[in-house]
């Protein structure tokens, strides 16, 4: 008998995700809430705290949070009624998935150690996009709220969100963002 060997294919290991550099809140005032990623309760977290990756971050009306990213000369500010989830991202800074509200990035001023743009990623739904905060003192917002059905049991699918970019000063550059981590979502 003439048997052949079968090459045994193993699975890939999973890429690991990338690590969220330490992200702090940094507001002077204001209500910033954070739910941990296995869900559960709201707490309020302190001024200074930590932000972990998977968190569930709701900055409620009428209060702006603002988030200091580590070794990142830009701010990312929650603005009031906003619920977000940060976590890292491969090719970007961080990935700021965006529920609904208003969030505004800002990059800092000119600076020796400006090495190119700030690249974050922002995910809306199942849509992932590169935003690069090109040059300092750009200033640009996302805003993404629910549709409301207009019909009876109305089915958006992947498009339940309406989303806008604004920019205030400053050059943005917004492209889909080809990068995929190891869940494949």
């Amino acid at each position: 008998g003439d048997k052949k060997a079968v090459p045994v294919t193993r699975p890939m290991p999973p890429v690991p995700a990338a690590p969220l550099p330490p992200v702090q809140y940094v507001s002077a005032r204001g209500v910033l809430l954070r739910q941990d990623a296995k869900g559960g309760d709201w707490m309020v977290l302190p001024r200074q705290g930590q932000i972990r990756s998977g968190n569930r971050l709701a900055s409620p009306y009428p209060f702006v949070s603002d988030l200091a990213i580590d070794g990142v000369l830009a701010r990312v500010s929650l603005q009031g009624n906003s619920v977000v989830t940060l976590a890292g991202a491969a090719g970007a800074i961080c990935d700021l998935a965006i529920k609904r509200g208003r969030v505004v990035f800002r990059s800092g001023p000119p600076s020796p150690k400006d090495v190119g743009p700030v690249v974050l990623r922002v995910t809306i739904g199942t849509r992932r996009w590169r935003l690069e905060l090109v040059g300092p003192d750009t200033v640009c917002g996302v805003e993404v709220h629910p549709r409301s059905p207009t019909s009876f049991e109305q089915d958006f699918e992947g498009d339940w969100y309406l989303g806008s970019l604004t920019v205030a000063s400053g050059t943005v550059r917004l492209v889909p963002d080809p990068v995929q981590d190891s869940a494949g979502t």
